[in-house]
């Protein structure tokens, strides 16, 4: 009964043997395809081939910002119900219903000034405001087309910089990335050569089992008949274990060699690679002034050390930027106002308006001209700004703590700078808590151009005032 049980044990291991031997798959690969199987598959190849991709994209985007943007914004029907409270002139509190419903729309072409830094930008918009309850009416704002200026004056020019860092950058990732797939293909054939090493130590180490084996048959059948001595015989048993030993050893390499070629060209395990030994190796020819031009165009670290000092010199300007920030703003269009979309659009008189701002450091010049020919508005807006600066150049630099700086032509004119601000009234109020909508109730009631409150959802202070076309603005300080 044991006899059977081990007679079908040993079966059972042949056919299992067998069975996973039908399930491999003997491949034949040359070294040449080993390599192309590497660089289209390898699990190095692929990150090498994403970090490449994203590399490219990134250049495009930066690419694609120097072109124009075309913009849509806008803002669905929304509706608001909503209870204001505000306080009367004796003290007592009211409340006002407002019930509305807005609707707005934008498009804008913008483009950035690479020259300059700057963005330039064409705009038109529609504003509907529909107030509901009572006496209800609508109301139309229009822009039919403005075109704004966003300069800085004494910044850095990022645009400047992003056209000299970026292309540097992609080619050091195009570099990178050839350095990326040499390194793949020196991995190939440094596990090809492995594994063909290993295979032919495999052989060897059969061989030395066989012929130690049939060495150590010779030596028992000598001691049989007395021709050689026990020690002799127990020798060559010990080399013919050792030799097992070895082929053991070279068995696992080989199997461990077979695994990491396998692994690194993203074969199945099923298949079992069978290198061809290459007939002879290609031979390339170079000087040393070749293999220089060669390395400095395509060496990753060169463009790193060059993409390194670009940036480097960029946070420099940046930081000398910084010191005095000065933006330009500039806004110049057709607006309308009416109670019906085409009295918004026409006719647009006396709307040609020239908004300009110039932010300092503790200063804001601001201009807004307004005249029936464009033209006209923009010289008046140049003229307007030129005779702030002299005349106000003295108070400009004594509270702008000397960081505003102007030029000797703004300096020609004896002005007056014995000018003293006189103020012949002071109030204290408390400032109490409330929305943007009941600061505009309280300023209407109390009959003045603007009021300062606290702001219920921010609480800062802010400050409502009323435009000229009858609108209200809001003012959030910054600090």
């Amino acid at each position: 009964m044991r006899r059977i049980y081990i007679a079908m044990c040993c079966l059972w291991v042949g056919i299992s043997g067998v069975c996973a031997q039908d399930n491999t798959n003997k491949v034949r690969i040359t070294l040449r395809q080993a390599i192309q199987i590497a660089q289209l598959q390898s699990v190095d190849a692929a990150v090498a081939l994403n970090e490449l991709r994203t590399a490219y994209w990134e250049f495009r985007t930066h690419r694609a910002d120097q072109l124009p943007e075309v913009i849509f914004t806008g803002t669905l029907p929304s509706y608001s119900k909503q209870y204001s409270k505000y306080q009367q002139s004796d003290g007592s509190y009211t409340y006002v219903q407002n019930n509305a419903l807005g609707l707005n729309g934008e498009i804008s072409i913008a483009q950035n000034i690479a020259l300059t830094g700057g963005k330039i930008a064409l705009n038109t918009s529609l504003d509907f405001t529909r107030q509901l309850g009572s006496g209800a009416y609508n109301e139309f704002m229009s822009v039919p087309v403005s075109l704004t200026l966003t300069q800085p004056i004494f910044g850095v020019n990022d645009q400047k910089w992003k056209r000299r860092i970026e292309p540097v950058r992609y080619q050091e990732a195009k570099a990178a990335y050839m350095e990326n797939v040499e390194n793949v293909t020196i991995a190939t054939i440094t596990n090809y050569f492995n594994l063909l090493l290993a295979e032919d130590n495999l052989d060897i180490c059969n061989q030395n089992l066989l012929n130690a084996n049939k060495l150590y048959d010779i030596a028992v059948a000598k001691r049989k008949i007395g021709h050689i001595s026990e020690s002799e015989l127990m020798r060559l048993k010990q080399s013919a274990l050792q030799a097992k030993g070895k082929l053991t050893e070279a068995q696992s390499n080989y199997n461990a060699m077979m695994f990491k070629l396998r692994s690194f060209l993203g074969m199945s395990e099923q298949d079992v690679i069978e290198p061809v030994l290459p007939e002879a190796i290609e031979g390339v020819r170079m000087d040393y002034q070749a293999v220089l031009e060669k390395a400095q165009e395509n060496n990753s670290f060169s463009k790193n050390i060059m993409r390194r000092q670009l940036e480097a010199d960029y946070d420099v300007a940046t930081a000398k930027g910084n010191r005095r920030s000065i933006n330009l703003f500039a806004s110049v269009g057709y607006t309308g106002k009416d109670m019906s979309m085409r009295g918004a659009y026409n006719p647009l008189k006396d709307n040609q308006i020239v908004e300009a701002t110039i932010p300092m450091k503790g200063t804001i010049l601001r201009v807004e001209p307004t005249s029936t020919d464009m033209y006209v508005s923009i010289d008046m807006a140049v003229d307007l700004l030129e005779r702030m600066i002299r005349k106000y150049k003295t108070k400009i630099s004594k509270y702008g703590k000397g960081e505003v700086k102007f030029n000797d032509e703004f300096m020609e004119e004896d002005v007056d700078n014995h000018e003293t601000v006189t103020v012949t009234k002071s109030k204290r109020f408390a400032i109490k808590p409330m929305d943007v909508e009941e600061a505009c109730v309280q300023m209407e009631l109390l009959g003045h151009s603007f009021f300062v409150f606290r702001n219920a959802e921010t609480f800062e202070v802010n400050v409502v005032y009323k435009r000229k076309d009858k609108t209200y603005g809001l003012i959030e300080p910054e600090f």
